[in-house]
């Protein structure tokens, strides 16, 4: 081994065992950890059940589901903005425009052409399950 080895292993050892640190701690979070595990499972289910409310709200079932999912995630929004300072405020305004267009699906000329997505509510393939 050549002084410019020896010296270049010295030098990026601890680089290797930080990276290699951040790395396990990656595959921990990513692969053991899950939300079911941290959390109660009252709090659990209540997210699960909140984002599976999304599909709903952006058309994928009947229009009252629709307006239903809206109301239900604009208040989630609301009350989830005192915790974000207000940051999550804005999206009311996205719940808003897809309550509007489900009160709209009740006009039976646009409920006849409306784009209902395949989104799978609540099973596996579902988009809001965590």
């Amino acid at each position: 081994m050549s002084v410019t080895e020896s010296a270049w292993t010295a030098v990026s050892w601890p680089f290797v065992q930080f990276w290699t640190f951040l790395q396990n701690v990656w595959r921990w979070l990513t692969d053991r950890l899950h939300l079911r595990d941290i959390l109660l499972p009252a709090v659990y289910d209540s997210l699960v059940w909140l984002t599976n409310q999304l599909p709903l709200a952006l058309g994928g079932g009947q229009p009252g589901e629709m307006v239903e999912a809206s109301f239900v995630l604009g208040v989630a929004t609301f009350l989830t903005g005192f915790v974000t300072g207000g940051l999550a405020w804005a999206l009311i305004g996205v719940w808003g425009v897809t309550g509007v267009l489900g009160i709209a699906r009740f006009v039976p000329v646009v409920e006849k052409y409306w784009p209902v997505p395949k989104w799978g509510i609540g099973d596996a393939n579902s988009v809001g399950v965590l």
